[in-house]
C-alpha cells in the first residue's frame, strides 16, 4: 500500500475551508492517519467537500488519529480542513487516492 504523507498549514483570519487534497476525477481520497495542532479555541476539523466535520476539535492543542480502515470520501471530492474562526493550524495527513 503506497500512501502519501502530506504536511499542511492553515493561517485563517475568518471561517472557511482550505483544500488539503484536491479532487482527482474518478478517484476517492482515503485518509489513513492525521495529526494537527491549533493555537486557538476555535472549531476546526476535516471534511470531504462541504460535508460534515470529522476529527473535529474546539480547543487549542494537538489532535492525532489513525484509522483501522481509512475514511473515504466520495469520488471527485476535495479533502478540506474547515476552520470556524481566526486560528493557525499545522499538521499532516496520510492519504491515498483510490479508484
Amino acid at each position: 500500500m503506497n500512501t502519501t504523507l502530506l504536511p499542511f498549514e492553515v493561517n485563517a483570519s475568518s471561517p472557511g475551508d482550505t483544500v488539503i487534497v484536491a479532487a482527482v476525477p474518478g478517484r476517492k481520497c482515503g485518509v489513513y492517519a492525521l495529526s494537527y495542532e491549533s493555537d486557538a479555541d476555535v472549531k476546526v476539523g476535516f471534511r470531504f467537500g462541504s460535508g460534515d466535520l470529522w476529527c473535529m476539535r474546539i480547543k487549542a492543542g494537538p489532535f492525532a488519529q489513525s484509522f483501522v480502515h481509512p475514511i473515504r470520501g466520495p469520488d471527485n471530492t476535495d479533502l478540506n480542513f474547515r476552520v470556524e474562526g481566526a486560528v493557525n493550524v499545522v499538521g499532516w495527513v496520510q492519504y491515498r487516492l483510490d479508484k
